[in-house]
């Protein structure tokens, strides 16, 4: 088959394939295209000869993205992690999101292993399961979880007027008590800290201000 098709590649234990044709791993699949001018990482990456990894264009691309798992370690990530991996040959492989480990114990013509060989599989981003012989790969590496930053509204209220008997205070940045509002009799200063609106405010002082633009 080989001299017939010089693109077709045949390991031994594993099913023969053709090079120049993108290789599913696993069944059914949808299919998402990219658009016409899309030009993925993986290029940009492998750009040396015989489609290697160009050092400098992959250490900009990992730097604050990715952490090192190491192969033996992979199996502790959890499902869903993004992950992308170096072969052995030096070529980046943009991977996608880690589903589990599998082990198998024979190859693709029956034969069994000495030992089980395990497998990492993946979903691309092309929604296709993929499966990567653990083996085969220099270093996984794994997408940092950078936090979310929350963007708290700044709270208002408008700076009392009347004075009565049952003032609502709240404490402001310099940790003085100030008067937000007098209600009419205790029940409704009950409910007015019972309000979304000021327990908010409570719970930081410095996320509250009065409405008239003076300092509190």
């Amino acid at each position: 088959m080989a001299d017939e098709n010089p693109t077709i590649i045949e390991q031994e234990g594993r099913l023969p394939y053709d090079a120049s044709k993108r290789r599913l791993a696993r069944g059914p699949y949808v299919q998402r295209n990219q658009d016409a001018d899309y030009v993925s990482w993986q290029s940009k990456i492998n750009i040396e000869p015989g489609g290697t990894i160009n050092d400098e264009v992959l250490q900009d691309y990992l730097e604050d993205n990715y952490e090192e798992i190491r192969p033996k370690n992979i199996g502790k990530l959890g499902a869903g992690s993004r992950i992308a991996y170096v072969t052995k040959t030096n070529k980046w492989r943009s991977g996608g999101w880690f589903i589990r480990i599998e082990e198998s114990t024979e190859d693709a013509d029956g034969n069994q292993f000495d030992k089980p060989k395990i497998y990492a599989l993946y979903k691309s981003f092309n929604n296709a399961v993929f499966s990567i012989q653990v083996e085969d790969v220099k270093m996984f590496y794994t997408r940092i979880l950078k936090p979310k930053v929350i963007i708290k509204k700044m709270i208002y209220f408008k700076r009392p007027e009347q004075i009565t008997n049952f003032p609502v205070f709240l404490v402001n940045r310099e940790g003085d008590e100030v008067p937000v509002y007098f209600a009419r009799d205790s029940a409704e200063r009950k409910k007015i800290t019972e309000r979304t609106k000021y327990q908010q405010a409570a719970e930081d002082p410095d996320s509250w201000r009065f409405n008239d633009g003076e300092i509190i």
